[in-house]
């Protein structure tokens, strides 16, 4: 018989002003389970849980920026669960004129309408796709960059055991995608914690 996957929202909400733009994405979505991470606990609360009662908010320090608080979340084991996870940002990118377009265009490519949403659910459940994202905002990973990481890169994969083939790696730019939570259930094993990012 079938059953549905859960669909899970994490938001690493820094710039509190785009809360209500986020909220009405996220009702869109209509998520059984709702996750922030801040570095504002007693702001965002009043913010967020009037629009979502149940949301569970975890305070962070901003290393990483949204990545230290995604790997935290992961080895807390809150992706362990088979379900489809929505990863949002407020990024708001203040060193470019079209931060606030980047994020607006990034959230639109998997919360524009039901619809949108329905199709992602339906290729994540038919493991059609693990992630998925804006194709404006698909970036190869330079091979200078690749080659000044390469050994951390190797190390990582080593330990969520994936095969690096090749030297040309895509990704999403912007960190705001939909996924399989398998994705980012592996990211707990990666021997990374908070002193491994700077405090920003």
């Amino acid at each position: 018989s079938y059953t549905r996957m859960k669909k899970v929202v994490v938001v690493h909400l820094h710039y509190l002003e785009v809360w209500g733009e986020l909220a009405r994405s996220i009702s869109i979505i209509d998520p059984d389970e709702l996750l922030i991470t801040t570095t504002n606990l007693s702001k965002a609360k009043r913010l967020v849980l009037i629009d979502f009662p149940s949301a569970r908010i975890y305070e962070l320090e901003n290393r990483g920026r949204d990545i230290y608080p995604l790997i935290y979340l992961s080895k807390l084991g809150l992706f362990d669960e088979k379900a489809i996870v929505w990863k949002l940002h407020s990024k708001r990118s203040l060193h470019t004129l079209r931060g606030d377009k980047w994020r607006k265009e990034l959230v639109d490519s998997l919360a524009r309408d039901e619809t949108r949403v329905k199709t992602i659910v339906s290729l994540v459940e038919n493991n059609e796709a693990s992630l998925i994202g804006a194709e404006k905002y698909l970036t190869d990973l330079s091979h200078a960059n690749f080659l000044e990481h390469k050994n951390l890169f190797y190390s990582w994969s080593e330990q969520v055991n994936i095969s690096l083939k090749g030297e040309t790696y895509s990704y999403i730019a912007g960190t705001i995608f939909a996924c399989d939570s398998r994705v980012l259930a592996q990211v707990k094993n990666i021997s990374l914690n908070s002193d491994s990012f700077k405090l920003e």
